[in-house]
């Protein structure tokens, strides 16, 4: 009972096999398919039925393979997934059959003569027992031999008959060696009869074989050791076979040989059986090797775990050669040992959860390759479980698809940019398959056409938003690209729910697919946008058409395409700067003023210039009327880049007369429409005259402010006058003194002159500077330091600061640059602001009367000068208007000295304020002059 449940359980173990190993090759050849793109191959399954055929036996195996054929069939053969089978693929089933049959029938033989060589050396060795219990028998037989002789011959013929009837050759030797029996098996298979085999050992073996033979027995013969040798045999009929010859001593009571006993059994059968289970054995390791080889060749990573999952067992040449290692490396054992680290977690995390279900494990990872680089490859890994279910390893597989996975981002990113262009462009796209009406549109041509993305696109939606007034015109496109299968381009409107109305511009074009199919891929692009702009443009143009012959400015629009080509000449040859090179190259000026072409000018234009009409302007001219240097200057004002460029210029009108006018020049498009320009001429003649005018009058009143201001000082100017006037009179008296005496000392009369003279170049002086003070000239733009006027002011104001008590402190700058200016009138202004702070401090009877003056560079094209005194301030009231005309806060004044300084100021390009922010606590003035940088 306990061997039927075994056999019963062998035989569900070993189909269980035969199911399994044919599901595994199934599993192999659609993974092979799917990610290698590689032909089914029967290999796998030749493989599975060696497999079954080697554990389970015939049955197993010829269950493999009808199973293998109806699976191969099922999944593999056309038509998939059924069991019909074309005429076509019949051989190659055919030799498939044949081939699993031989494997099945080679594995059926290797295990019978398995077991018939067991069985039979089981016989052998029971008979060797056999006989050894006859040797003892045929002692005893012996030692009473001569108390039953009778008895003795009846057993010895018993005997006789029963070697006789041996399957196997029996023979007795001599104690030299000398066969002296042989049994009727013996004789009847070699042929020789009872008096030929006595004696010498007859020829019945090969040569090589019998002195082989001979020289181990003769060897045994004289050691008294059994004699056993497996050696081919020869029959009767000539043929060799393949015998296992023992032979043993008998001994009689003193332990002497009397006797040999040899046996021989035919071995043929099991030399054979060994053979084929060498050659099967041979075969079945080139199998091996060449399955090995196989998976080392398949160009994918496969490797081998334990049940547990935690350590590599083996792994591919594949594997090895992409990550350097091999299994003698520690590093290679571990089961994500060339993972990336930030994938280790949760591929980990994956793996362990697949183990512990006993599932099957997919993921993405990135596996570092020998040089270091990291891979995105996708793992598979399947369980191989045994009879009763259990997990005993785990094969696995890595497929590189880091190329895929670039060409996936690729793809994603090319759509994201595709889907970014279309919305920012407001452009759709849309195929149309015009034998089954099927329209495909992107995400854009939803949003244009405002529908849902999850309603399916169709033409009648699409006539549906289709303008009324457009409606015949879409349909005499559809038709005509439909019946020509020709491209189309055209514009029409839609009308959109909200009643809103947009212009689409749609382009298509013909494709005929492989099945004969008229398809059409194309765009749609709303041109709304586009189509207000135009609409914009078209009234900007008409307002600039307009402006520019209406507007009451003297414009021309001038193409300087041709000077914008040279200037590119210039600056290749490394020019940076465009007025000293026209300095060293006075012919170019002229060259670029003809570059300039004027396309169109206006009305006024030609009334300022005093032209007959347009044709005296336009085109290209030398502008004879305009002086060079202006032009230069607006050339250097397009060298820099400028946008803008405006100055005061004369210009000589066509007619001859000469007026003052404000030229400025717009380039508004400089970067995309460098050729274009617009120059805007104003006469200013009146203008220039009303400011002449103003600048007389200015400098009148300065001069009467600087009078008048000599008037105040009249006492501090007489006392400056009276001081070396005095020592002159003195030093005089002293020289005549000298002169009158006997013993003159011409030393100290020559130093007594000599003071004379400085002293009268001292009253010159201070006669000079009232006399500039109080003349009116003219404004003289000169370069000077500010300290040095601020120098000359305190001194003219020498008498007036001493007479008041005041503490005079100047701190000049000494690396103070240059500025151009009018020396009088700016010593006019610090005359002016000293002088009100000498009045403020003195009015208000301080008692700590201080000014300071200071020069402080602000940056390399500016100075500021700061005059602050200890005073008492200015009512915050009155800071306002400190500076309007004939606004005073004294009784006597006229409230024009700090307007003039403000003009003088600002005519010089600075500018001044005041306020009480003193650190001597009155009030504080402070002004800015441009500085002149060489």
């Amino acid at each position: 009972m306990r061997n039927r449940q075994n056999w019963l359980k062998h035989f569900d173990l070993s189909y269980a096999v035969v199911a399994l190993v044919v599901t595994a090759a199934v599993i192999a050849n659609l993974l092979m398919e799917t990610y290698l793109r590689a032909p089914p191959t029967l290999f796998s399954f030749l493989c599975a039925i060696i497999l079954s055929a080697w554990l389970g036996g015939v049955g197993p195996g010829l269950a493999a393979t009808a199973l293998s054929i109806l699976v191969f069939d099922y999944f593999f053969l056309p038509p998939i997934y059924s069991i019909d089978l074309l005429l076509t693929d019949m051989p190659r089933i055919a030799l498939f059959a044949a081939a699993a049959l031989f494997v099945v029938g080679l594995s059926a033989v290797q295990t019978k003569t398995a077991e018939s060589l067991r069985r039979s050396q089981s016989d052998l060795e029971a008979r060797v027992q056999d006989l050894e219990k006859l040797n003892t028998a045929m002692q005893i037989e012996s030692a009473e031999r001569q108390r039953a002789e009778q008895k003795s011959r009846k057993i010895e013929h018993e005997l006789q008959s029963t070697i006789d009837t041996i399957p196997a050759l029996v023979a007795t030797f001599e104690p030299d060696g000398s066969r002296d029996f042989v049994n009727r098996q013996w004789r009847d298979y070699t042929g020789i009869s009872q008096e030929e085999a006595k004696g010498k050992t007859p020829a019945i073996t090969l040569p090589d074989d019998f002195e082989a033979g001979e020289t181990q027995w003769r060897a045994c013969l004289a050691s008294g050791k059994p004699f056993q040798m497996a050696w081919p045999v020869r029959r009767a009929d000539g043929e060799y076979r393949w015998h296992m010859t023992r032979r043993v001593p008998l001994r009689d009571g003193q332990g002497n040989i009397v006797k040999w006993y040899g046996i021989a059994f035919d071995i043929e059968d099991q030399k054979r059986a060994e053979s084929a289970l060498r050659a099967s054995e041979a075969g079945l390791t080139e199998a091996k090797q060449e399955l090995q080889q196989t998976i080392d060749m398949i160009p994918a990573k496969i490797t081998v775990y334990p049940a547990d999952g935690t350590t590599r067992l083996s792994s591919n040449l594949t594997w090895c050669d992409y990550t350097g290692l091999s299994l003698g490396d520690k590093a290679a054992a571990r089961s994500w040992a060339v993972a990336h680290p930030d994938d280790i977690k949760a591929t980990a995390a994956e793996w362990a959860a697949c183990l512990a279900k006993r599932e099957p494990f997919q993921a993405e990872v990135r596996l570092r390759r020998r040089d270091g680089v990291y891979r995105w490859h996708v793992v598979h890994r399947v369980p191989l479980r045994n009879q009763t279910g259990d997990v005993t390893k785990w094969y696995a597989v890595a497929f590189d698809i880091e190329d895929r996975k670039r060409a996936e981002d690729a793809l994603r990113q090319n759509e994201a940019y595709l889907a970014e262009a279309q919305r920012l462009s407001h452009t759709g796209s849309f195929g149309w398959n015009i034998s089954n009406g099927r329209i495909t549109w992107s995400a854009e041509s939803y949003r244009i056409f405002e529908y849902d993305p999850a309603t399916k696109a169709t033409i009648e939606m699409v006539l549906n938003r289709v303008h009324p007034d457009d409606v015949a015109l879409v349909g005499v496109v559809i038709e005509s690209a439909t019946i020509n299968k020709e491209p189309f381009d055209f514009e029409h409107r839609l009308l959109m729910p909200d009643g809103s109305v947009k212009h689409l511009n749609v382009v298509g074009h013909p494709l005929i697919v492989a099945s004969g199919e008229l398809q059409f891929v194309g765009a749609v692009m709303d041109i709304t946008a586009r189509k207000k702009s135009e609409e914009a443009l078209r009234k900007s143009e008409q307002r600039y058409r307009t402006l520019f012959q209406h507007m009451p400015i003297a414009l021309w629009q001038s193409d300087a395409s041709k000077l914008v080509e040279l200037f590119k000449d210039l600056r290749a040859k490394g020019v940076t700067e465009l007025r000293p090179y026209i300095d060293q190259h006075p012919h170019l000026l002229p060259q670029l003023m003809g570059a300039v072409k004027i396309e169109e000018i206006n009305e006024r234009m030609i009334e300022l210039l005093g032209a007959r009409d347009a044709n005296d302007i336009l085109g290209f001219a030398h502008f004879r009327h305009i002086n060079p240097d202006t032009f230069l200057r607006a050339f250097e004002s397009r060298w820099r880049g400028e946008l803008t460029h405006q100055q005061e210029a004369k210009i000589t009108t066509i007619d001859g007369r000469v007026i003052d006018v404000l030229m400025t020049a717009t380039r508004p498009e400089l970067i995309t429409d460098p050729d274009t320009g617009v120059m805007g001429i104003i006469d200013i003649t009146e203008r220039v005259r009303a400011q002449e005018m103003l600048q007389r009058v200015q400098a009148d009143f300065a001069h009467a402010a600087r009078v008048s201001m000599l008037g105040e000082l009249t006492a501090s100017i007489a006392h400056e006058v009276n001081q070396p006037l005095a020592a002159i009179v003195t030093n005089s008296e002293v020289g005549l003194r000298l002169l009158n005496r006997s013993g003159r000392d011409l030393k100290e009369i020559r130093e007594i002159i000599d003071c004379i003279v400085s002293d009268a170049r001292r009253a010159t002086d201070i006669i000079a500077r009232v006399r500039t003070m109080a003349t009116r000239q003219a404004p003289e733009q000169t370069l000077l330091s500010v300290d040095e006027v601020i120098r000359e002011a305190l001194l003219f104001l020498r008498h007036e600061v001493q007479s008041h008590g005041l503490a005079v402190t100047h701190h000049p700058a000494p690396a103070a640059p240059k500025v151009l200016g009018d020396r009088t009138q700016l010593q006019q202004v610090f005359v002016n602001l000293t002088v009100n702070a000498i009045q403020a401090m003195t009015e208000a009877e301080t008692t700590r009367r201080t000014l300071v003056i200071r020069t402080t560079p602000v940056d390399p094209h500016m100075l500021c000068c700061t005059v602050e005194d200890s005073g008492p301030g200015i009512n915050p009231d009155h800071l306002d208007h400190l500076f309007d005309s004939f606004f005073t806060t004294k009784d006597p004044g006229l409230g024009l000295g700090l307007a003039i300084s403000r003009s003088i100021i600002e005519a010089h390009g600075g500018n001044i304020r005041a306020d009480n922010e003193s650190a001597f606590g009155g009030a504080r003035f402070r002004f800015t002059l441009p500085a002149k940088v060489h």
